[in-house]
């Protein structure tokens, strides 16, 4: 999502050439920000048939763009002054089996398990904020300035301007690809192992359950 913030009008000299707006080109301010998100832990409303828990989120991120209008005689120069960028993830779901008892050692086993699913996401925009950062930064600083000669076209203007962005960001791609990667990890290192360590598990579950898995 690309949020804009209020226009900027700025009077300035008329330049040499009228449509020459590379001399007001900005060093652009890039602020990125972290947004929280809760996470809710509950039962599932039904038995899972192949599964004793899982963890769902999505990464998000949106942009607020600062564009300037630099006012000549002859039109207006867009120009980009800064960025600000939200990333998180929507609000996280552990679901449990409801099968499995609260506090029980298999449910500690499978909470703990999402639990680190759930860290996947948390520490991955920490880790590499400064790349998403610096990604931001580069795609920004690369637009030029855009005459405008019509004041009735600005609007359009900034539109085409914060659309050239966003299909030049690079670090949606990259976090989701890390999370994914880091998710996999977590359901092959052999976790669905340790819940037949559990007495009361095994006791109940040894003949109604195969090819159990933790997601």
């Amino acid at each position: 999502m690309v949020k804009i913030f209020p226009l900027l009008f700025i009077l300035v000299a008329m330049p040499s050439v009228a449509d020459d707006c590379s001399q007001y080109k900005y060093t652009p301010s890039v602020d990125v920000n972290i947004v929280d998100s809760e996470t809710n832990i509950k039962s599932s409303d039904k038995k899972m048939d192949d599964m004793l828990g899982y963890t769902t989120g999505n990464f998000h991120y949106e942009i607020h763009t600062m564009p300037v209008a630099i006012r000549s005689p002859n039109g207006q120069c867009i120009s980009i002054r800064g960025i600000d960028v939200n990333v998180g993830v929507n609000p996280i779901e552990i679901i449990i089996d409801n099968r499995i008892k609260p506090k029980s050692c298999a449910y500690n086993i499978v909470l703990s398990h999402e639990r680190d699913h759930e860290n996947v996401y948390r520490t991955t925009l920490k880790t590499y904020i400064d790349d998403i950062r610096r990604d931001v930064y580069d795609v920004v600083d690369s637009i030029k300035p855009v005459f405008v000669p019509n004041e009735s076209d600005v609007n359009s203007v900034i539109k085409q301007i914060q659309s050239e962005i966003q299909s030049k960001l690079t670090f949606p791609d990259k976090i989701n690809n890390i999370i994914e990667s880091e998710q996999v990890k977590i359901d092959t290192r052999g976790d669905d192992y340790k819940i037949w360590q559990c007495d009361d598990f095994f006791n109940e579950m040894k003949n109604s359950w195969n090819g159990i898995v933790i997601d």
